[in-house]
């Protein structure tokens, strides 16, 4: 395993797309954690 995350890594890295795959994944997470906000929210509201 870790030698695939290694070598996909060195291929982001060669082809200059590391920068924009971490931006994409970033955002993912910031879209994640919204989500999961949304719904605790909503849990909260529905218990209280």
């Amino acid at each position: 395993m870790r030698a695939i995350s290694l070598a996909c890594y060195h291929t982001l890295m060669l082809t200059c797309e590391l920068w924009t795959y971490l931006a994409d994944l970033d955002e993912q997470a910031w879209e994640l954690v919204q989500k999961m906000n949304s719904i605790r929210n909503r849990a909260e509201e529905l218990v209280s």
